[in-house]
């Protein structure tokens, strides 16, 4: 999944996926509030991988509980109705400070539920002529390539 597509919650916190990511997800998604404050979904398998991979570590290990804990606890089942929405519980807009316009920014096998402010915010870090170098840059240095 690709791209950002910008959405408004309606006065029952629902919003409506866009059609292009709706057809990925399918009609059961799960809905985790993640690092850096923002809302991730995935769709079954995605979730089942995740989890999965979050329980394969070392539970004794008290940082992986924590995390474990974290990100498990802090996760919803939901369903797309008819219209092509989910509702958005209440708690997870408040720790993520979404109020009204959002921006869904596919990442690959999930989906990010930003603040569109927050996204354009993030987005301006890469305006500069030679910001995305210096992330490639950084990247490589810490051994990462593509």
């Amino acid at each position: 999944m690709f791209g950002n597509f910008k959405r408004s919650l309606d006065n029952k916190n629902r919003i409506i996926i866009p059609s292009k990511l709706r057809n990925d997800l399918g009609s059961v998604l799960y809905l985790t509030i993640g690092p850096d404050n923002i809302l991730e979904i995935r769709d079954v398998k995605e979730f089942d991988i995740w989890k999965s991979k979050l329980l394969s570590t070392n539970l004794l290990n008290k940082n992986a509980r924590m995390f474990s804990r974290m990100l498990l606890g802090n996760t919803h089942e939901l369903e797309i109705d008819k219209q092509g929405r989910i509702s958005v519980p209440e708690h997870f807009l408040v720790k993520t400070n979404i109020t009204k316009e959002v921006t869904f920014v596919g990442v690959g096998n999930k989906v990010e539920l930003w603040p569109t402010s927050g996204f354009e915010d993030f987005q301006k870090q890469f305006e500069d002529e030679g910001s995305i170098d210096d992330l490639a840059s950084k990247l490589l240095k810490d051994g990462i390539e593509l």
